[in-house]
């Protein structure tokens, strides 16, 4: 009886620590998507949101790439550790305390080493470069520190990319030309993964021109908009441009039929309180937060949260 009971209790344990290892890599996900590089994660069409269910609360990116291991590094692992549990009470009628306890130190160790690995990757394109002025940054992020990403970028000017003068492991070069003063500058920094416009950004003193980011819209601004009261809108209608997911107010009549495909109407919440932007939270506007979530994915339109919380991974 007591030889019953334990077995039964090593499968919740396995099962358990499974979960955990799992809601870690979700809330990995969760609090650092919007900082990890765009160019960085993998495109996964079909079955998305079936093999990363939590990665329904931003679709303006991919995967991480790290997360993406972590998955299947989780799963080989559990199916080994399964595989030897019922080696050893199947054949040898026995059972071990060092096989759980062995899984669950792996799969906290893991988590922890997946955290750090996304933090590091995130630091790196944060900073372009390691050096003096940043390198105090470099142990924060190493410890899962969010004060490691609180200096922000400053936009110099738009420019122009004449030549691209190099490509290398670290980056490419460029010779670009600066508009407002009409400055060469040679042997820049260039990023490639996104398209024009250009600019030229400067952060603890490393100077690098990267383009635009794609487009998406935020959730807490559409849920704010789709709670106006139709009293307010005086006969006007929220509308997202579709080419640069730009949220704009007009009158109905005044998109024409040919271009209905390019502005889509946002739908009117009969929610009973106004919801503004800074008052959207996941957890109090469940409700609302996936209605607006639903409505993006069935029209392509890519989004996410501007603030995000670990309470995110549970709906």
């Amino acid at each position: 009886m007591f030889y019953k009971g334990w077995k039964r209790m090593e499968i919740l344990i396995f099962i358990f620590v499974y979960v955990a290892g799992y809601y870690t890599i979700a809330d990995t996900y969760v609090l650092f998507i919007n900082q990890y590089p765009y160019d960085k994660c993998i495109t996964i069409n079909k079955m998305r949101f079936l093999l990363f269910p939590y990665s329904k609360r931003n679709t303006s990116k991919g995967i991480p790439r790290e997360m993406a291991a972590a998955c299947i590094i989780q799963n080989i692992l559990l199916f080994c550790v399964l595989g030897i549990w019922l080696i050893n009470m199947c054949v040898y009628k026995s059972h071990s305390y060092m096989i759980g306890l062995i899984y669950f130190i792996s799969i906290g160790l893991f988590g922890f080493i997946i955290a750090t690995a996304v933090n590091l990757e995130i630091f790196f394109d944060y900073y372009k470069r390691v050096n003096r002025d940043n390198i105090k940054y470099l142990f924060l992020a190493c410890i899962n520190s969010p004060r490691a990403f609180k200096i922000r970028k400053k936009l110099k000017s738009e420019v122009e990319v004449l030549e691209v003068t190099a490509c290398g492991r670290k980056g490419s070069k460029a010779k670009i030309r600066v508009e407002r003063s009409n400055d060469i500058i040679e042997c820049i920094l260039f990023l490639q993964k996104n398209g024009e416009p250009y600019y030229l950004y400067e952060r603890c003193g490393v100077l690098w021109v990267e383009g635009k980011e794609p487009n998406y819209v935020f959730i807490e601004d559409l849920v704010e908009k789709m709670t106006i009261k139709r009293k307010y809108r005086k006969q006007e209608q929220f509308f997202i441009r579709v080419s640069d997911c730009k949220i704009i107010r007009c009158a109905r009549e005044d998109i024409k039929s040919a271009l209905a495909s390019i502005f889509i109407e946002i739908p009117y919440i009969n929610n009973s309180n106004y919801i503004s932007t800074e008052d959207v939270c996941c957890l109090a506007n469940y409700e609302e937060c996936v209605f607006a979530e639903k409505w993006c994915r069935k029209r392509g339109i890519p989004y996410a949260y501007r603030q995000v919380s670990h309470h995110m991974v549970k709906f």
